[in-house]
This record gives C-alpha cells, structure tokens and sequence, in this order.
C-alpha cells in the first residue's frame, strides 16, 4: 500500500486510535477492536466470557477496558 488510505480506512485508523483512550467502550468500539462479528460478541456475554456493564437506560451495551482486554486475552 503506497500510503494513500480511503476515507474508511481513515475512520477505521482514526476510530481505532481513539478507543485506546477510553474507559468505557461500546458493542461498536469492540467490533471494531476485536474484529469479531456482533454475533460473536453477544455469544461471549451470554456465555459469560465478556462481562458487560448493566445495560443503559437507551439499551446500548457497555463495556469496561478491563472486561474487553481479559476477553480479548482469553481470560474471564
């Protein structure tokens, strides 16, 4: 690749770059992260493998750094 990203790879780099900073992520900020299908992700919260925090009065779910990284990690 010469260097010249699309304008979604762009979003994508810059998305990516900005979940390093945050606490709190959303089932998008974990797509995106872990590259997994949304399926995949709520499988694992039924499963209990990722923990997600009580589900916000809007229905979104949210997820600590913490519990990602030890799912992502392999951990529970």
């Amino acid at each position: 690749m010469n260097g010249n990203f699309s304008q979604l790879e762009k979003k994508v780099l810059f998305e990516l770059e900005k979940s390093k900073y945050k606490e709190i992520y959303t089932l998008r900020d974990v797509k995106l992260m872990s590259q997994f299908s949304e399926s995949t992700i709520r499988r694992a919260i039924r499963d209990g493998r990722l923990v997600k925090m009580q589900q916000v009065k809007n229905g979104r779910l949210m997820f600590t750094k913490k519990a990602v990284m030890n799912w992502l990690d392999g951990d529970k």
